[in-house]
């Protein structure tokens, strides 16, 4: 992960981060397996909710919660940095 923080005018950051499809994609699959614990989806046992069926369902949801997620997390670090 690569942070850069560049100054602006007066008080204004410009703060680009880059992050590793790798660590997103890991880190969905683990959201995806909690949902998985906890989701009722009809013809299926609760745990035993096939990984494309849950995807299919939640995986823009588990994408964006773990996206917020993370940026919170490297913009609160970033403050303490700088």
């Amino acid at each position: 992960m690569q942070i850069s923080i560049d100054k602006n005018e007066g008080l204004e950051r410009n703060l680009t981060v880059s992050i590793p499809a790798e660590d997103i994609k890991s880190k969905v699959a683990d959201k995806l397996k909690e949902i998985s614990k906890q989701v009722k989806i009809k013809g299926f046992r609760p745990g035993r909710v096939p990984n494309n069926v849950l995807n299919n369902k939640f995986g823009k949801h588990a994408r964006q919660e773990v996206l917020g997620e993370m940026m919170n997390s490297i913009i609160q670090d970033a403050v303490k940095e700088h």
